[in-house]
């Protein structure tokens, strides 16, 4: 990607296309991925989002120890929650600082936050004391597994409550596996925040509509169990998945699968209508003899002989690498992928096309690309996008706007309760 691709999805004169959030205030007290990327797609859509951090140590995510660093660049498991944010370093646990907190919740529409239960109590945080202060306020709530039950209290990341204990991990990990299933990325994290900001834009619609403020929670358990919907359903039903895992070498649609290329690569079919393409997709893989075949002649008798045709297939895609197969099938009118490593992602022209990578601007000045929230607004691309604060980068900037002199700024410095 160069710099000059950034004009070709975006003005500013589209800005209002995507800005839905424009005028909204959030008021964020939450650290690590969830909650915080939660206030960033909010902020990509235009939100004001105050990020409230502790004056000294800050989000602790900005502590993370991430194999993705590489000095001198932007590191994208701290860029993606956070940008577009003003850091506010406060100190909650100091009575000044919980009052500057309060002031802002006045200018706020939204208070977005990940602090365990006990913690929101000690600090004064929790709905009921926030919604003294702010009737209308959309208080949203991110947790490890949820408000109620005998682990309302428990912490929980994203490896353990959405990946290991939601089921994916046993899911996703072979039988005969010398290790489980690694987790690629923050999968409830990720899904979990679009959610919350989903949730976050039902609770303001509410306000609209009825002029009350709303709680809305979402747990990183909760989210792992939806994303394994379709399989935890059956296992309520009495069934148990596990044991009916589709066996690669025999299942049952050839056509829905995976053949491995002669360099080590891997396509994935998902002819779900598998008669109607299945003329065609001999002729593409250069099988054409097999149309006919009576061994695999309609989706039925396929399923009974597919150990038999899958064996046919893998010696067939084993005889090509990938580029040769993507030429060869660009033409097959039916649903195929390579499966794509991640840096050729970062290159699909799809994705480029579609504006996906938004350009993010530095606090120094210059410029990298991130993947966009997944919504797009007007039928165009998220425009450009500021990078994550430094930390309390925009604590005197806030306050002076709320109304504070100088020198009262000044004395809450001097007193610890800000940086």
């Amino acid at each position: 990607m160069c710099p000059n691709q950034r004009a070709q999805h975006w003005s500013p004169g589209e800005e209002s296309l995507y800005q839905v959030m424009n005028g909204v205030r959030v008021l964020e007290v939450a650290g690590y991925v969830c909650a915080p990327t939660a206030g960033a797609i909010l902020a990509d859509w235009g939100a004001d989002v105050l990020k409230i951090e502790h004056p000294i140590y800050g989000d602790p995510y900005r502590g993370l120890r991430s194999t993705y660093v590489d000095p001198g660049r932007p590191n994208p498991m701290l860029e993606l929650p956070n940008r577009g944010k003003r850091s506010v370093g406060i100190d909650l646990a100091t009575d000044d600082g919980r009052d500057l907190l309060y002031r802002l919740l006045e200018t706020s529409d939204v208070f977005l936050t990940s602090f365990m239960v006990d913690a929101l109590d000690r600090l004064g945080l929790d709905y009921e004391s926030l919604k003294k202060i702010k009737p209308k306020l959309v208080y949203a709530r991110s947790s490890g597994y949820g408000t109620r039950g005998p682990d309302a209290a428990k912490p929980g990341f994203d490896g353990a409550a959405a990946w290991a204990r939601a089921g994916l991990m046993h899911r996703l990990t072979d039988y005969d596996a010398d290790s489980p299933a690694e987790m690629p990325g923050s999968v409830g994290d990720l899904t979990g925040a679009l959610s919350l900001a989903a949730g976050i834009a039902a609770g303001l619609f509410q306000r609209e509509r009825t002029g009350q403020g709303t709680q809305i929670d979402i747990a990183l358990f909760h989210m792992g169990i939806w994303l394994m919907s379709q399989t935890i359903g059956a296992a309520l039903l009495g069934i148990d998945p596990d044991t009916r895992r589709t066996p690669r070498l025999n299942p049952p649609n050839p056509l829905v699968n995976t053949y491995r290329t002669s360099d080590n690569r891997w396509i994935f079919f998902n002819l779900l209508q598998a008669d109607r393409h299945w003329a065609d997709f001999c002729k593409h893989v250069g099988v054409a003899d097999l149309i006919d075949d009576p061994r695999f002649a309609n989706i039925d008798v396929r399923a009974e002989n597919s150990k038999e045709l899958v064996a046919i297939l893998d010696e067939m895609f084993g005889s090509k690498p990938l580029d040769d197969w993507q030429e060869r099938l660009g033409t097959l009118d039916a649903v195929w992928s390579a499966a794509q490593t991640t840096v050729e992602v970062a290159k699909d022209p799809q994705a480029l096309a579609t504006g996906f990578f938004s350009d993010v601007t530095a606090n120094d000045g210059s410029h990298f690309f991130s993947p966009a929230s997944p919504l797009q607004f007007g039928g165009k691309a998220l425009g450009d996008l500021r990078a994550m604060p430094e930390l309390a980068q925009h604590t005197e900037e806030v306050l002076l706007e709320l109304g504070l002199s100088w020198d009262e700024i000044s004395k809450l410095k001097e007193a610890g309760a800000i940086s």
